[in-house]
């Protein structure tokens, strides 16, 4: 019997040892995926914000916009060269391939802003034959990356999961056998596995929500927009914060931060269960309504611009803005950045008009497109 039980005692600890070094091989592989994920997933947002500020240069040419431009462009540089000094061959490839071609885009960008501030008739042209190809094939460039690092992800943690099953089960047939000693790794390993798993899963919704307001981050709304338009009809909002500039350098930075969290909280409060409030990123909201008629769009919109002009009290200090707010309505199955587009248009168009709510009307679109190229 102590034959017998040494041989018991040393053939689980070598299954528990060769668990426990394959186990911590597919954490780190799935940390380190996770981390690639997360910064893809940032170059994402930091590029589709970049064409955001850049159309907005050009409905309001300002520094304040310039330097928007400016930020998201220096984060976008800053996550992609980040990537590129990971172990990862396949990332330093992918990220290398990507910084070239947001370098291209960037100038291009830029060139286009110069001409717009300097009123030059050709920028037109250039957006058209260089700026919005240039656009267009970085951000299918990175989306299609951003979406293949995150199923990789997906599969390191399910990889890690099926581990900690094969796991359980040997650890599981030892204690069978009455082992006291097992039964104590075992309740470690777990342990250990578990925290592993809520790291992961905690790695996860940090990746798709705002870090300031808790709110969904841009990733997330559009994967829920995605998903609402395969099934129904679909209202969307853009608000965009007029003043919070304003908040920010009188008040400071930390202010300014209270400012958003408290208006993603009355954004919540206001559209409850009717729909999804997202941050797309700085002051820009977004309001998902899967279901919505215009009429009921119209309403609740009128409600979310009204609960922003109520004042806010930051650090004792009293502060008070205002929203321009865009509706767009599109049909099941339509195509979710053609609906992003118009929402922001109708927003654009709101604020150039004095703020408020504006819905997309194609008239007003090609007017405002007008202005801008004018």
């Amino acid at each position: 019997m102590p034959v017998a039980l040494a041989a018991v005692l040393l053939t689980l600890a070598a299954y528990v040892i060769q668990g426990t070094v394959h186990t911590t091989r597919a954490t780190s592989q799935q940390g380190d995926a996770l981390v690639v994920d997360m910064l893809f997933t940032e170059a994402r947002i930091a590029v589709a914000m970049q064409e955001v500020n850049l159309r907005h240069y050009q409905v309001e040419p300002s520094v304040a916009v310039k330097q928007r431009f400016d930020q998201v462009a220096a984060g976008a540089d800053r996550v992609l060269a980040e990537v590129a000094g990971k172990n990862d061959q396949q990332a330093r490839a992918d990220a290398g391939r990507l910084r070239a071609a947001q370098t291209r885009y960037r100038k291009l960008a830029e060139q286009l802003i110069t001409m717009v501030a300097d009123s030059d008739p050709e920028s037109i042209q250039l957006d058209r034959l260089e700026v919005t190809p240039a656009f267009y094939s970085l951000q299918n460039d990175v989306d299609e990356v951003s979406r293949a690092y995150h199923e990789y992800a997906q599969q390191q943690v399910s990889a890690l999961r099926l581990t900690q099953v094969r796991l359980l089960f040997g650890t599981s047939a030892g204690f069978a056998i009455g082992l006291i000693l097992v039964a104590m790794i075992l309740k470690m390993v777990v342990g250990y596995q578990r925290r592993l798993v809520d790291q992961a899963t905690e790695s996860r919704h940090r990746s798709l929500h705002d870090p300031l307001t808790g709110l969904p981050n841009r990733d997330l709304f559009h994967r829920e927009l995605s998903r609402s338009l395969a099934a129904a009809p679909v209202a969307m909002m853009v608000i965009d914060l007029d003043g919070f500039k304003a908040v920010n350098d009188t008040l400071g930075h930390q202010a300014g931060d209270l400012l958003l969290i408290e208006t993603g909280r009355r954004l919540s409060t206001t559209v409850a269960d009717h729909g999804l409030v997202s941050r797309l990123g700085g002051d820009e909201f977004a309001v998902l309504l899967p279901h919505a008629t215009l009429p009921e769009a119209a309403e609740l919109a009128g409600e979310l611009v009204a609960v922003l002009r109520h004042e806010f009290l930051l650090n004792g200090s009293p502060a008070t803005i205002s929203g321009s707010l865009g509706i767009a309505l599109a049909p099941a199955g339509a195509d979710g950045d053609e609906l992003f587009r118009h929402a922001d248009a109708a927003m654009y168009h709101a604020k150039t008009t004095g703020g408020g709510v504006a819905t997309h009307d194609p008239d007003h679109h090609t007017r405002d497109a007008q202005r801008r190229a004018s």
